[in-house]
């Protein structure tokens, strides 16, 4: 039996990312996998948060990570909005990643959707902006586990927080077959906390190989980002039960590089 301990809420590892202002990557060059983003140097970061904000101006509400992509932190600034159609703020908040483009790699918005659009009419006072949620990224048919963008959208400035990765090296073949991504699972303990100590061995039954998808999974260690080509598998206690976890297992190593827990006690 395989042990797998983790907590009560999982969270994935999440951002969709920009390269650096360096030269391609050896993976972009030769197909190297998985492909790497390492975090910048103090001083290539310094340099490229001159151009970043001379880009933004006042206008654009974000900040650069320590990879050089666009993102927010701190407490969403709210603000006032005249626009009353949907479509208006959903637009102009794609005309801020592509205006930051450099720094949000969202280079076609055709195929940036939103998910939702939600003009705010409540309690707080000059507060009538409106907030964008795009959908996760997709790559190459693959969805990218992220962090899906958001926007905040007022007549004064446009808030975002998110970006997209590019120039993902996607191997030819995989390695791994579903069919043996399963298999490897199948027998790992899953100690988990709800309400007490519980534990759930994986069986195979726990597992329908139709609902297993390939996608892209960004991997955090250390000062790098691996972006992963994996196996998504939906765990369930049993077969009539909904899913409660995905494993995440790379198709080309056969590692299990990610959980995500799909319920809160």
């Amino acid at each position: 039996m395989k042990p797998f301990c983790f907590f009560v809420l999982l969270l994935t590892v999440a951002s969709c990312r920009k390269e650096s202002p360096s030269s391609p990557t050896q993976g972009e060059l030769y197909g190297t996998y998985p492909t790497t983003l390492q975090k910048l140097s103090n001083s290539d970061h310094d340099s490229l948060l001159v151009v970043f904000n001379q880009k933004k101006g006042t206008k654009y509400l974000a900040t650069l990570d320590e990879f050089g992509l666009l993102g927010h932190v701190g407490l969403l600034t709210r603000g006032k909005s005249s626009i009353s159609d949907a479509n208006e703020a959903i637009s102009a908040a794609k005309t801020a990643l592509l205006e930051l483009s450099d720094f949000s790699n969202v280079i076609d918005t055709s195929s940036l959707r939103a998910q939702s659009a939600t003009h705010y009419t409540g309690p707080l006072p000059n507060v009538s902006d409106w907030k964008i949620l795009f959908e996760k990224q997709t790559y190459q048919g693959m969805v990218v586990w992220t962090n899906a963008v958001l926007a905040i959208v007022a007549d004064d400035f446009v808030l975002l927080d998110g970006h997209c990765y590019k120039n993902i090296f996607v191997p030819r073949q995989n390695n791994i077959s579903k069919e043996r991504a399963r298999d490897i699972i199948v027998g790992t303990r899953i100690d988990y906390t709800c309400w007490s100590a519980e534990s759930f061995v994986i069986a195979d039954s726990s597992i329908k190989l139709e609902k297993i998808e390939q996608c892209i999974y960004p991997l955090a260690k250390g000062n790098s980002i691996e972006l992963r080509v994996v196996w998504e598998i939906p765990i369930s206690m049993y077969p009539s039960d909904p899913e409660m976890w995905y494993f995440f297992v790379d198709v080309q190593t056969g590692e299990t590089v990610g959980i995500q827990q799909l319920f809160i006690c």
